[in-house]
């Protein structure tokens, strides 16, 4: 997997100064600054900017990012929300 693909935080590597800690479902140690790849609808309308309802209602209607259920939470992908954003047309500007 290529750097590009990553997390800017796990592509850069952790800093020297920065401590693991325990994770108290699987016993291991984690580094802190991983950012997630899935998030819940609330998290999504933040990263996108958008309302929850907002979301929510494109979702209802098939017409918003694309997600998945899982254990009836829904997540989004942020790659997937990346691409959504990215597929609506830049306008303003020079």
């Amino acid at each position: 997997m290529s750097h590009e693909t990553l997390a800017p935080s796990v592509a850069r590597g952790a800093a020297a100064d920065e401590k693991p800690t325990k994770n108290r479902t699987f016993g291991f140690h984690v580094k802190e600054e991983i950012e997630p790849r899935w998030l819940r609808a609330k998290q999504a309308s933040a990263y996108v900017g958008i309302s929850y309802d907002h979301l929510q209602k494109l979702r209802e209607k098939g017409r918003g990012p694309q997600w998945r259920k899982v254990g009836g939470i829904v997540l989004y992908d942020v790659q997937d929300l990346d691409a959504y954003i990215l597929s609506h047309p830049a306008k303003g500007g020079r």
